[in-house]
C-alpha cells in the first residue's frame, strides 16, 4: 500500500484512515505498520456516525475536493487492494 499511496497522491487522491483508538495505541500501531496515509482520531465517533461506518480502522479515499468516499473497515488482503484500485480509477475519471 505504501508504494501505491505515492502514485495515488500524484493523482490527487489521499487515503484517510479513521480510528477511535487512543492516540498512544494509534501511534504504537502505525509505528509497527507504517502507512502513507492521513490518520485521524475520532474519539467522539462523529466521522463513524456521519458515514455510517462502525469498526476500526475505517479507511476512506479523499477526492480532489476533500470529500471522503468509499468507506471500508479493517485491513484488507490483496483482493481489497484490487477493489481500492478500482475505486481510485473511478475517482480519477
Amino acid at each position: 500500500m505504501r508504494q501505491k499511496a505515492g502514485e495515488w497522491r500524484q493523482q490527487g487522491i489521499e487515503i484517510v484512515i479513521v480510528t477511535s483508538d487512543s492516540e498512544s495505541a494509534t501511534n504504537q500501531f502505525f509505528a509497527e505498520k507504517p502507512v502513507e496515509a492521513t490518520v485521524l482520531l475520532d474519539s467522539d465517533g462523529r466521522v463513524f456516525e456521519k458515514y455510517e461506518v462502525y469498526g476500526i480502522p475505517a479507511s476512506f479515499l479523499a477526492d480532489r475536493q476533500g470529500v471522503l468516499r468509499y468507506p471500508s473497515v479493517g485491513w484488507d488482503d490483496d483482493g481489497g487492494m484490487q477493489k481500492l484500485q478500482s475505486q481510485i480509477d473511478n475517482l480519477s475519471k
